[in-house]
């Protein structure tokens, strides 16, 4: 419970930080955020795709004999 009070205030404090900030700060940080959450999610899904085809089992043809 103290943990959870101690992060509540923190993002309170953040909060307080953040309307106090100047526009150019703001307008920095928005686009960061819309920035990178976007990078975030493109480079978990493009390595769980790589991470899925190398884990899929490749197709082996079969050989036959042809011997008489």
């Amino acid at each position: 419970m103290i943990k959870s009070k101690r992060s509540e205030l923190a993002m309170l404090q953040w909060m307080k930080k953040f309307k106090e900030a100047t526009p150019l700060t703001k307008n920095a940080l928005i686009a960061l955020i819309i920035w990178a959450v976007p990078v975030v999610l493109m480079t978990i899904y493009c390595y769980a795709r790589l991470d899925f085809v190398r884990s899929y089992d490749s197709f082996q043809p079969v050989e036959h004999s042809t011997s008489k």
